[in-house]
């Protein structure tokens, strides 16, 4: 099980890169309003992979500083490769532990589309630590895959159906 794990997160991910088309930037600028997130300070995102949130979030907004973590070194090594590539943006990846929360304080956390690997424990235990890193008004941004886009969802989920940390 976990040599298929690994091959499909790094070869069929590599693959899917390869081939697949960017999201155009409306797009991204549009879900970034929607989430609210801060147009400057600190921002980390868990579970990055190979960066292309944190590089677009760094590209948009100079006034962001983005850390990027993930426990997978080669993809953290991608990451580095771009980042180095792109002078004079406060842009930084990481690799962390399983779990681990970079200390804050930050003013946005984003956990996309990384929660499912994890047990649901795991999960809570994550996200509670992610909240008590925040600096005040920060804001925990998490992201899911869903068998229904948000596009779509109707009504849409509330803060109480979402549930609590």
């Amino acid at each position: 099980m976990l040599r298929r794990r690994q091959y499909v997160f790094n070869e069929v991910a590599a693959l899917y890169d390869e081939v697949r088309p960017g999201y155009p930037p409306a797009i991204i600028d549009a879900a970034i309003a929607q989430a609210r997130l801060p147009s400057g300070g600190r921002i980390l995102e868990i579970g990055c992979g190979r960066g292309l949130l944190c590089t677009y979030l760094a590209l948009s907004r100079p006034t962001r500083s983005v850390l990027g973590v993930d426990i997978d070194p080669a993809r953290i090594g991608q990451a580095q490769q771009v980042a180095r590539t792109l002078p004079n943006l406060d842009l930084d990846y990481g690799v962390a532990e399983s779990g681990r929360v970079p200390a804050g304080p930050w003013d946005a956390i984003l956990v996309v589309d990384m929660l499912y690997l994890l047990p649901v424990a795991q999960q809570r235990e994550l996200l509670t630590a992610a909240a008590a890193e925040l600096a005040p008004g920060g804001l925990v941004l998490v992201k899911e895959m869903s068998a229904a886009p948000w596009y779509s969802a109707s009504p849409a989920p509330t803060a109480a159906a979402c549930g609590s940390v």
